[in-house]
């Protein structure tokens, strides 16, 4: 007879024990949902307000370094009439600014994704994912300051652009730009990357059934 063979003699049942690893399984699932998901309305609602305070400061630095450049950075295609050599420097300013709208449009998008979701979160009474809007948030603040940064060298540019300046050096202020944007582009990759476009979710089956009551296991 084997030790298994032994142990059950002895009073468990197969059934008990996996009823017993359910429940192991079910109280690690709980407390993970507990500190993964969202679920009291107001914490709900205070994350929709930070979500939406710091994506609308990104969208006014959006908009304020499109203002300086005076069109759609998006359109920007190199120099009229200038050959590029002659002004490289404001060509990277522009560009990498150019990249930095093009970064903002996809955080400004995924906000409004999220501000969806935690509207249905409200309004159903759904959990959802705390971390992926807190990391947004973060993001979203720290882009407000990127673009910000960038408007002193956009506006050199397109002075360099306008009087055909031939000057070899980066304007200090290109230069603190090009490497805050350089910073966030590193960090913002992998973050789009990471964040989720899905952030509505329930509490896994076995985590629920041990929150509602430990007995309810017994049903497994």
């Amino acid at each position: 007879m084997s030790g298994l063979e032994v142990f059950l003699d002895g009073g468990a049942t197969f059934a008990s024990l996996l009823s017993a690893g359910a429940a192991v399984v079910g109280y690690r699932q709980q407390k993970e949902d507990d500190l993964e998901l969202v679920e009291d309305m107001e914490e709900v609602e205070q994350l929709r307000k930070n979500l939406s305070e710091a994506a609308t400061s990104a969208w006014a630095a959006h908009a304020a370094l499109t203002a300086a450049w005076g069109q759609p950075l998006s359109l920007f295609r190199g120099p009229l009439g200038i050959p590029v050599m002659q002004v490289t420097w404001a060509v990277e300013v522009v560009e990498v600014a150019k990249e930095l709208v093009e970064k903002a449009a996809e955080f400004e998008d995924l906000a409004d994704v999220y501000d969806a979701q935690l509207q249905l979160a409200k309004t159903h009474g759904r959990s959802l994912l705390r971390s992926p809007l807190l990391r947004l948030e973060e993001r979203l603040d720290e882009l407000s300051l990127v673009l910000t940064s960038q408007i002193a060298a956009v506006v050199l540019a397109k002075e360099a652009f306008s009087l055909g300046d031939t000057s070899a050096v980066k304007p200090v202020h290109a230069m603190a730009a090009m490497k805050a944007a350089t910073s966030f582009g590193q960090g913002s990759l992998k973050s789009m990357e990471e964040l989720p476009l899905a952030i509505l979710q329930d509490r896994k089956l076995l985590g629920e059934l041990w929150r509602v009551g430990p007995g309810r296991m017994e049903t497994l």
